[in-house]
């Protein structure tokens, strides 16, 4: 057995242990599929970082009045 295929094996089953996964995803993961053939990789709406609002301060030009 190739060593990296040992590898992807180990870091299959142990990524089908975590408690987010479904049921589906850890039997894909147990039957050899890879996390990014199976969308686990994928960021969703919740899992991107948002953006920080931060609030413009409005600067009022003043005239000159040239005499």
């Amino acid at each position: 057995m190739p060593i990296d295929r040992g590898i992807k094996k180990a870091n299959n089953i142990v990524r089908s242990t975590e408690s987010d996964l479904e049921l589906w995803e850890r039997l894909a993961l147990l039957g050899g599929w890879q996390d990014w053939e199976i969308g686990l990789d994928e960021e969703t709406k919740q899992n991107k970082p948002q953006p920080r609002k931060t609030k413009r301060k409005v600067v009022k030009k003043r005239k000159v009045i040239k005499k």
